[in-house]
């Protein structure tokens, strides 16, 4: 299935299909309903039949949920859609900058004495909105010898030395023998695309894959980041006004918001070769 750019959204729809909604919790004694955007297998495309969060708020991002309470429906999404959901949802809904704040969070805040929140039993045990809600998963780590804090510490020990190690490649002074010198405002804007936050899981996991062979973190390192660097020149096409036309990117203008559209396509091409030169140059030759 390939996307389509044909304007669906229809926030006018919106307030009587919620008011339909709220008319089914009364009558099934529930405080709120959880409604996901991604379908039982969790693909970025669903079907037609699939798209609820589409048909109750307007909403059409790639990314987001719905939770719909008596007094409140809060759609939340993360920085790339916090532009486009205000023109595509009606006032009756209420964005809610997800992950800034946890599902468990705003639920604990709107229902404070408690309450019953329905949802679809095809989507447990995958939607990732509702994993914030439940404390099996420290409850997991602390049964398998670690803890939550342990690996959220490690991740983020692993993403200090993928930024710094970024941070030096993404540098206008450093340039590989014949190379040209590298234009300020092109390394500004790769520099802008990678170095713009994120928990670098991929990098996370390329580091623990080798880590099992006996491959050290340093020697991993320059792997992982060329992944990184393939990753973020996706996002920055990816947010082009051409694909996806997004804003906002983890909380921040997009590349060709904060510099232009070509200078946004020049830099996510810049970025995916640099990928393939520290695979060829700088990657561990350790297999």
């Amino acid at each position: 299935m390939f996307q389509s750019f044909e304007v669906t959204a229809r926030p006018e729809q919106g307030p009587p299909r919620l008011d339909a909604l709220r008319d089914v919790l009364k009558s099934e004694a529930l405080d709120g309903f959880l409604v996901p955007r991604a379908d039982a297998h969790q693909g970025e495309y669903v079907s037609a039949r699939d798209e609820r969060l589409a048909w109750l708020t307007g909403f059409t991002g790639s990314a987001g949920f719905c939770v719909v309470l008596a007094d409140i429906a809060g759609v939340f999404i993360d920085g790339r859609y916090r532009t486009q959901v205000k023109t595509q949802v009606a006032d009756v809904y209420t964005p809610v900058p997800w992950p800034d704040v946890t599902l468990a969070a705003w639920l604990k805040a709107q229902l404070p004495g408690g309450g019953r929140v329905g949802f679809n039993r095809a989507d447990d045990g995958q939607q990732a909105p509702l994993d914030d809600a439940r404390p099996s998963a420290h409850q997991d780590a602390q049964h398998s010898g670690g803890t939550m804090h342990d690996l959220k510490s490690h991740m983020a020990e692993i993403a200090d030395a993928v930024n710094m190690w970024l941070d030096g490649e993404l540098s206008a002074s450093v340039t590989a023998d014949g190379e040209r010198p590298r234009p300020p405002r092109l390394v500004a804007a790769m520099r802008h695309g990678v170095l713009n936050g994120g928990k670098r899981v991929r990098p996370f996991l390329v580091v623990e894959s080798a880590g099992l062979f006996g491959v050290s973190r340093d020697a991993a390192l320059p792997t992982a980041c060329a992944l990184e660097c393939l990753h973020s020149f996706s996002l920055v096409h990816d947010d082009l006004p051409a694909m996806d036309d997004d804003d906002l990117r983890r909380g921040q203008p997009t590349v060709h918001k904060a510099f232009d559209e070509a200078m946004a396509i020049l830099a996510g091409d810049a970025v995916s070769t640099l990928a393939f030169d520290i695979l060829a140059s700088r990657a561990s030759p350790d297999p």
